[in-house]
């Protein structure tokens, strides 16, 4: 919790809290680097998953780290469904990453 609270105290990190007639119904998570945000989670009840409120937590997230000084917002696409719907927000392909991963079998 104190790394967290930190890292929103000094703006690495943002958190975004959607709500619907008073009650929460999603959330969003950004760090932010210099002058770059990386949108790195979200969690949506699955009713509002596909609709216009989805495009209102993006919507005011990517505006809060355009305000704080960002030009640059990533976003990653585990789905095709995932990547139309940044694509339909206004994002753009710039390629893909690809990673590399050990696995550890000595762990203690």
């Amino acid at each position: 919790l104190g790394a967290d609270l930190r890292a929103v105290f000094t703006g690495t990190q943002m958190d975004f809290i959607l709500y619907r007639f008073g009650f929460p119904v999603g959330v969003m998570r950004l760090s932010v680097h210099d002058r770059s945000a990386f949108i790195c989670a979200r969690a949506l009840f699955k009713e509002f998953s596909q609709s216009d409120l989805l495009r209102v937590l993006y919507g005011s997230a990517i505006r809060t780290v355009i305000e704080a000084g960002c030009d640059l917002v990533f976003v990653a696409g585990e789905s095709d469904e995932d990547r139309q719907m940044y694509r339909d927000i206004g994002f753009v392909d710039s390629g893909s990453i690809v990673t590399y991963s050990v696995i550890c079998t000595n762990m203690r």
